[in-house]
């Protein structure tokens, strides 16, 4: 288990996110090293209020009137992002709560390179034939998928499925057969907490952040993966949802309340994860979020 990096007082607001069997602490602090630059007009432009010219934000470009012409990928996309790798980290460990009901697989394709609708189409498939052969014996599964895309432009896909009780010993084998385009990989939960790894894995890459369109297997930390990964984000048109997950699943629970009350919520969840998130906006905004999270 990791320390502590950070203490947060215990009369501090933070941000306590229950997703079942894991509990997220977040305090955001919030600091500004300059009066703002610039001053927003709408959704696309901005006045620099220094030299009182008219620009626009980055991802439109000369046309912002065109719907042809604005973010063209998921990579300009970068709130939208934000907001993706948010809820659905918060859905995979909210809803993926027991190892012996949950499968992480990977599916490639081969050297053929089919188009992103295709590839789609292809997932689909794919969850309709396992969801019919199981539920004649009476599973029902739940599931989340992530597509990306390889250093050559091919895609891939993360799937993840929570059954409703222990998946079947032979399901694993099985599933990846049915797989035709490629190869098909399946890798074990050890245990319950890992989800919380695996679900920041599973969205990692989906912030703003620069890289190389190059293989990962050369990246030298877990950020420079995720900026090559999130370079690749090009190849993906910008509105394109990149993760699915089946319907009726379970929402975290957000509240704010003091640090002391969050302790007295976490009980005797043992902590797992902490860490510190900090980022420097060009407008002198300085942000620094304190996370922290305890598991069963």
């Amino acid at each position: 288990m990791k320390e502590k990096i950070l203490t947060i007082p215990n009369d501090e607001i933070v941000t306590v996110t229950d997703m079942n069997t894991i509990t997220e602490i977040k305090k955001t602090n919030i600091s500004y090293s300059a009066p703002p630059k610039i001053k927003r007009i709408d959704k696309k432009h901005y006045v620099d209020v220094e030299t009182g010219e008219l620009k626009e934000y980055n991802g439109y470009d000369d046309y912002p009137n065109d719907d042809h012409h604005k973010k063209k990928s998921r990579k300009d996309n970068s709130q939208s992002l934000s907001n993706t790798r948010r809820c659905q980290k918060q859905v995979i460990i909210s809803n993926f709560i027991d190892k012996k009901h949950t499968q992480y697989f990977t599916f490639t394709y081969d050297t053929k390179k089919p188009d992103l609708t295709k590839a789609k189409n292809d997932m689909k498939a794919l969850m309709k034939h396992i969801r019919r052969k199981y539920s004649k014996a009476g599973y029902a599964i739940n599931y989340v998928n992530l597509i990306q895309t390889q250093n050559d432009g091919t895609f891939h896909f993360h799937l993840l499925l929570y059954w409703n009780e222990n998946y079947p010993k032979n399901s694993s084998d099985e599933i990846k057969k049915m797989w035709k385009y490629g190869n098909s990989f399946h890798k074990p939960i050890r245990q319950n907490y890992d989800i919380l790894f695996l679900a920041v894995y599973f969205v990692d890459g989906l912030t703003s952040s620069q890289g190389d369109k190059k293989k990962t297997d050369i990246a030298k930390s877990k950020k420079e993966k995720g900026a090559i990964k999130q370079a690749r984000l090009e190849d993906i048109p910008a509105y394109s949802r990149i993760i699915t997950h089946s319907k009726g699943m379970e929402k975290a629970k957000t509240e704010h309340m003091t640090y002391a009350k969050a302790m007295e919520k976490v009980g005797s969840k043992k902590g797992i994860d902490f860490g510190v998130f900090e980022k420097m906006f060009q407008n002198g905004t300085f942000i620094q979020q304190l996370y922290e999270y305890y598991a069963l």
